[in-house]
């Protein structure tokens, strides 16, 4: 994950936040975030998604290696697994991206309070979980 340091340690702290509020249980209840795999389609789907994100990253990567944008650095904690860092092509273009992206984020949010804001993550949310266990329970008939 790329973040911008003008946004990185807001960004810890929410992630923290948002880590340690997670509620564990029983899948079923409503308000619990994070429930255990429990059946082997749920296991199936699981290992779907991480090889399809491992190969979408890989192919990514290359490709931003192509353009200059990353490069490969050796990984003192894991030999097969290189680092990915920015250039400094890479990183000028990340800081004219984000320079963009500001303004856009702030002019499109203008107006809206942080409460309207975190009610609509709290439908969309609901919404997705109600989404994914429809699928769910479609993939398992």
């Amino acid at each position: 994950m790329l973040l911008h340091r003008s946004i990185h340690d807001g960004f810890v702290e929410r992630l923290i936040e948002v880590a340690r509020s997670a509620r564990i249980g029983d899948p079923m209840l409503p308000d619990t975030n994070v429930g255990p795999i429990t059946t082997a389609p749920q296991y199936r789907k699981v290992l779907d998604y991480m090889g399809a994100a491992r190969q979408n990253v890989q192919r990514i990567v290359n490709d931003l290696v192509k353009e200059g944008l990353v490069a490969f650095a050796s990984n003192p904690h894991h030999r097969r697994a290189p680092l990915v860092v920015l250039t400094d092509k890479g990183r000028s273009t990340f800081e004219a991206a984000m320079s963009l992206q500001a303004p856009w984020v702030n002019k499109l949010s203008a107006g809206l309070r942080a409460e309207d804001i975190e009610t609509t993550r709290s439908v969309m949310t609901a919404l997705r979980r109600r989404l994914v266990s429809d699928r769910d329970a479609e993939d398992e008939a």
